[in-house]
């Protein structure tokens, strides 16, 4: 109906202010502005408690995306992919999980302003973990890596006697993101890792019927002055679809230092074309920067696109019309 003016959650695109076009994502959450209580306040005149609004402070908003081109155009698969250490190719993987960073994020509070400011501080990398269909007949390249933080030589004293260790623990870990025509789309490299744990199978069970995993898990410990991941894309969408070069390689800042920008959340109206007619409401965001990239697992066994969850922290909005 051309008079039907309720809003649909289905149509949005996001945008950088002052430059860039239009972007499509999947989805949308936590787009809300709360308030900052100062509660249980007592008084010896009342037997009430009660509480008094403080500061106005944004939820951090999450975006999902599909960020890469694969065949003609279209989203990139994630069931593609080959792992490296140093270079080298150490065998098939069935699964990676746990690409992305993390920067902790500070809350500031002045006495001129009535909203939360929100900082970055720490970075964090998380944990990256493989997990291998073990071969009987071929080799364990995760146990060499394992060994090279020390390897048991017993029965020493409490099995404990190290052997071969030398201190070459480190090493650069890259991890490779493919089309359907084995061409690169993206590529991660982890700066500096370690081998954390090692599980050298999957849990036993008479019942089961899956085949048998091995699973290696890195941590970040890199040279000071090297950054922990680094991300080269390939292979970012182009024509043909409503994507911004300078959004996508702005949230890929998260992996160097994060910078605020404005952001603009379009929604259209049902008969409308996101991209082309004007959108039905706008909101402004303020100071936005991302606080978080986490990207879906590259996962052999089980198809499905490549995609990533974005968390930014946000000073407050205001809405556009």
């Amino acid at each position: 109906m051309a008079d039907e003016k309720r809003a649909r959650g289905g149509l949005f695109t996001v945008s950088v202010i002052g430059g860039g076009g239009e972007h499509k994502l999947q989805s949308v959450t936590n787009f809300g502005l709360g308030v900052d209580a100062i509660s249980s306040v007592s008084e010896s005149t009342r037997l009430d408690q009660f509480s008094l609004p403080a500061q106005y402070n944004m939820e951090n908003i999450t975006l999902k995306e599909s960020p890469f081109a694969g065949c003609d155009n279209q989203p990139a698969t994630n069931f593609l992919f080959k792992v490296l250490v140093n270079g080298t190719e150490i065998g098939h993987m069935r699964s990676v999980s746990g690409i992305g960073a993390t920067w902790d994020v500070m809350e500031n509070r002045e006495s001129t302003s009535l909203n939360v400011q929100k900082l970055f501080n720490k970075r964090t990398t998380p944990d990256i973990t493989l997990n291998q269909v073990i071969e009987l007949n071929d080799g364990n390249p995760f146990y060499t890596q394992m060994k090279k933080m020390g390897e048991y030589v017993g029965p020493g004293n409490g099995y404990s006697v190290v052997g071969g260790a030398d201190c070459k623990y480190r090493g650069d870990w890259t991890f490779i993101l493919m089309n359907r025509g084995m061409e690169e789309v993206a590529r991660w490299t982890m700066y500096g890792a370690y081998p954390s744990h090692y599980q050298p199978i999957s849990d036993l069970d008479a019942s089961a019927s899956e085949v048998g995993m091995r699973s290696l898990t890195l941590t970040s410990s890199p040279i000071y002055g090297v950054q922990n991941i680094e991300e080269k894309v390939t292979s970012w969408p182009n024509g043909g679809q409503i994507v911004s070069s300078e959004f996508l390689s702005w949230i890929s800042g998260v992996f160097a230092v994060p910078t605020r920008k404005h952001l603009m959340l379009n929604l259209y109206h049902p008969d409308a074309i996101p991209g082309v007619g004007q959108p039905a409401k706008r909101w402004k965001l303020f100071n936005c920067w991302p606080s978080s990239v986490t990207y879906q697992d590259l996962d052999a066994g089980s198809p499905g696109l490549c995609t990533r969850e974005i968390v930014l922290a946000t000073d407050g909005f205001l809405p556009i019309g």
